[in-house]
C-alpha cells in the first residue's frame, strides 16, 4: 500500500482549490463540496468491505478529492477524466490516484467508446477496488438545483439517469457495475451504508433549510435588520407596511420565528396563531380600522398566492373589500 499522510491530503485539497480558483472561482464552493461528499462516501464504503485490509483508503481519499480536477482543463466534459489523470501525474501524486481520475466517469469508457469519442485508444474502465469505490460513490451523488442541495441517491436512480443520458446499453452496464460493488460489500455492509445515506441526506436537507432561513428577508426584518419602519412589535411578532400595498392601509404581521407558511404553524411556539390574530386586532385598533372593518388574509403555498415563504398575515383596510378576492 502507498503511504498517504495528512500532508499529502492537505496538498490535494490545496491543489484542487487553486485550480478551481484559476478556472472558475464562482464554482469553488460547489466543486469542493462535491469532492468532500464523494470523499466521505467513498471512505465509508471502503470501511464496509469485508476485506478492508486489502483496500488502500489513502488512495481512495486522494482519488475522491481529485477525481474532478480535470474539469479545470478539459475542453469537453467527456475529456475531464483524462485531464484529471494528467494533472494528478504532473503534480506527482501516486499513479493509483491518477488512474482513479482517468476511470471514474460514469462506469467507465471502453476502448470502442473511447475511439468513437476521440479519446486515446484504450480502456478507461474502473478496475481496482479503490477505483470502483470512488466511481460508485460519485455515481450516487446528485445536485438538486431547485432545492439548492446535494443528495445521495440509489443504484436505481443512477441507472435511470445514465439510461436517459447515454442509452439503454449504458444503463445496463451501470446496473451491472453498481450491483457488482454492492455484492462485494455484502448485505450487512450495504445495510449500514443505507443507514449512512439516510443520515447524510437528512444533514443536507437541514443545511439547505438553514440556508433558506439565512436568505429570508422577513427574518431580517424580524431581527431588526430590514430597512422598514415597524408599526407594531412584541416578543412574538412584528408588523410593517407592505411595499406593494393593495389597499390604503396594507400591513404585514409576521412571527419572529421562521415558519415557511401556515402549514408549519404547529412547529412554532404554542399559541402563535392566536397571538398573531390578537396582534392584528390591536394594530387595526391602533390604525383606526376597527370601526369600518378590515380584511385579514393568509396566503399559503404557491396556489394560495404566497411569494415570501415566511408565514405572514395581511391586514388590509381603508376601502370597501369585494368577494371573491381573486
Amino acid at each position: 500500500m502507498v503511504t498517504v499522510d495528512d500532508g499529502e491530503i492537505a496538498r490535494a485539497w490545496e491543489f484542487l482549490e487553486s485550480h478551481i480558483l484559476a478556472w472558475r472561482a464562482e464554482w469553488k464552493v460547489g466543486m469542493l463540496e462535491h469532492a468532500r461528499i464523494v470523499r466521505d462516501t467513498a471512505l465509508f464504503l471502503g470501511r464496509m468491505y469485508p476485506v478492508r485490509e486489502e483496500i488502500d483508503l489513502g488512495i481512495v481519499e486522494l482519488g475522491a478529492i481529485l477525481h474532478d480536477v480535470g474539469r479545470c482543463r478539459a475542453k469537453r466534459t467527456v475529456e475531464h477524466g483524462i485531464a484529471s489523470g494528467a494533472m494528478i501525474r504532473e503534480a506527482r501524486f501516486p499513479e493509483a490516484v491518477a488512474r482513479i481520475g482517468e476511470r471514474h466517469m460514469g462506469v467507465g469508457i471502453d476502448r470502442l467508446e473511447a475511439r468513437r469519442l476521440g479519446l486515446p485508444d484504450q480502456d478507461f474502465l474502473p478496475q481496482t477496488v479503490e477505483e470502483r469505490i470512488v466511481c460508485y460513490a460519485d455515481n450516487l451523488l446528485c445536485y438538486l438545483p431547485d432545492e439548492s442541495r446535494h443528495e445521495l441517491q440509489d443504484t436505481a436512480a443512477a441507472i435511470g439517469r445514465f439510461t436517459a443520458e447515454l442509452g439503454e446499453e449504458y444503463g445496463r452496464r451501470t446496473g451491472a457495475f453498481m450491483l457488482g460493488v454492492e455484492q462485494e460489500i455484502g448485505p450487512e455492509g450495504m445495510g449500514r451504508f443505507r443507514q449512512y445515506v439516510v443520515h447524510v441526506n437528512g444533514e443536507f436537507l437541514r443545511k439547505s433549510e438553514g440556508e433558506k432561513m439565512k436568505k429570508c428577508i422577513f427574518c431580517d426584518i424580524a431581527d431588526g435588520k430590514g430597512e422598514v419602519t415597524l408599526v407594531y412589535e412584541d416578543d412574538h411578532c412584528v408588523a410593517f407596511h407592505d411595499i406593494n400595498p393593495q389597499a390604503p392601509t396594507h400591513i404585514l404581521v409576521i412571527p419572529r420565528v421562521h415558519l415557511d407558511s401556515l402549514s408549519a404553524i404547529d412547529a412554532g411556539p404554542h399559541g402563535l396563531a392566536n397571538h398573531l390574530l390578537t396582534a392584528v386586532g390591536r394594530i387595526a385598533d391602533q390604525l383606526g380600522l376597527a370601526s369600518d372593518g378590515y380584511r385579514t388574509v393568509i396566503n399559503t403555498g404557491p396556489n394560495g398566492g404566497q411569494t415570501v415563504f415566511h408565514l405572514h398575515v395581511h391586514l388590509l383596510g381603508g376601502r370597501a373589500m369585494h368577494w371573491p378576492p381573486g
